[in-house]
């Protein structure tokens, strides 16, 4: 574990006395934070016990063919004025990261760790498979996701994700869509939730996974696997002081309440707004303004890494979608699934059910773009969203707000 030698976080304010020491590091932790996998998300507090608390970034994770692997796949970093709870989480992100990992395998208690990449050679083999607890139940949840969200959350579009390896970037880049065909052909096997639930038998008693007629299909949980684990770890820290950011599309604070600010779409402001995020909530962000591309064909089009499962291409209905929850996991998991839904009285519904079915607090924000050129946005909110925001931080580029849902 690596110690980030300054008092503030990389988005705080610093001391005008730290900041020639400091600028360096923080310049360095920034430009990371932008290249991260979802907006950026900036720790606005400046309460007195801040300067108590140290940022805690982690070394990557090494796979069996001594691969360095970055924790989680993204930026991930703890503030919180207790070394070692930073430690313990730490270990625990390490377990967490080898369950979840699709694409690598693992040594864990001196064997090949039964990860998601053991699940996905399984089920080619058409083979039972005995699981960790909390990766079984990962597994289940994001498949019992899929009605609820009206089929947006999906974990079988690998085959669709595939075809966009190596096209997207964390800064403008321009790029082709992969050929008409092979979405065609590849949304094929992309999953149901009626034919996920024939063909992957959960028996609870044993945390065995076992499969039918099951076709040429993977699992992939990048979607929900953050917040899955945010909640795991608040679940086992309740009585800690810490900020949790899992590569800032997953967001949690305990122990006292933390400002966060959105970025902009706009790189050359500050935050688009800020929220207040209580302790105890979550917060996550998925949006436009890292992994894409601009569609070469017309110079204009941006394409995210958040594929739409039924038509195999991203939507730009939104800039971005923010979720504050009592469940990091939900909130993981919507901001990814609502991104592509346009029709916002569809959302409500996808809101509604998902609060009915799980007794969770769940408020959304969509940002819609108005103007490209005039850098205007209006900002689509739940009723319930109103209360996290800052009102006292205003930006000029959100031009309205409107409450969704009455």
């Amino acid at each position: 574990m690596k110690l980030l030698a300054v008092l503030v976080l990389v988005f705080s304010l610093v001391s005008c006395e730290k900041k020639s020491e400091a600028i360096d590091k923080v310049g360095s932790m920034v430009q990371e934070t932008k290249n991260s996998d979802d907006y950026t998300v900036q720790d606005k507090n400046n309460q007195s016990n801040s300067a108590e608390e140290r940022i805690f970034t982690f070394d990557p994770v090494i796979t069996i063919e001594d691969e360095f692997i970055p924790l989680l796949n993204t930026n991930v970093f703890v503030k919180t004025a207790d070394e070692s709870l930073a430690e313990e989480i730490h270990q625990d992100l390490i377990t967490y990261h080898k369950l979840v990992d699709q694409y690598h395998y693992y040594m864990e208690n001196n064997a090949t760790s039964k990860n998601l990449k053991i699940v996905n050679d399984r089920i080619h083999q058409k083979e039972s498979i005995v699981l960790d607890e909390k990766l079984f139940n990962l597994l289940r949840d994001s498949i019992d996701l899929m009605p609820v969200t009206h089929g947006y959350f999906n974990p079988f579009i690998n085959p669709v994700l595939e075809l966009y390896d190596g096209k997207f970037s964390p800064f403008p880049i321009e790029n082709a869509d992969p050929k008409a065909v092979d979405i065609k052909n590849a949304l094929k096997t992309v999953l149901s939730y009626e034919q996920a639930t024939e063909n992957f038998i959960f028996d609870e008693s044993s945390y065995t996974l076992s499969f039918k007629n099951v076709p040429e299909v993977s699992l992939n949980v990048g979607a929900i696997s953050k917040g899955f684990i945010a909640e795991e770890i608040a679940k086992k820290y309740r009585n800690g002081t810490y900020l949790l950011n899992l590569g800032n599309s997953t967001i949690y604070g305990q122990g006292r309440d933390y400002k966060i600010g959105v970025q902009s779409p706009y790189n050359n402001r500050g935050a688009l707004f800020h929220i207040n995020l209580p302790s105890g909530l979550s917060l996550s962000t998925s949006g436009t303004t890292n992994n894409y591309y601009i569609l070469q064909d017309d110079g204009k089009t941006i394409r995210t890494h958040l594929i739409d499962p039924y038509t195999g291409y991203s939507n730009d209905y939104y800039w971005s979608v923010t979720i504050v929850s009592d469940s990091a996991m939900l909130a993981d998991a919507l901001t990814t699934a609502l991104f592509n839904v346009g029709d916002t009285e569809e959302a409500m519904e996808i809101i509604e059910a998902t609060r009915k079915a799980y007794g969770c607090t769940l408020e959304a924000c969509f940002v819609k773009e108005l103007s490209r050129r005039r850098e205007e946005v209006e900002l689509l909110m739940t009723d319930g969203f109103q209360i996290y925001i800052d009102n006292e931080y205003k930006d000029v580029s959100v031009v309205d707000k409107k409450i969704i849902g009455k």
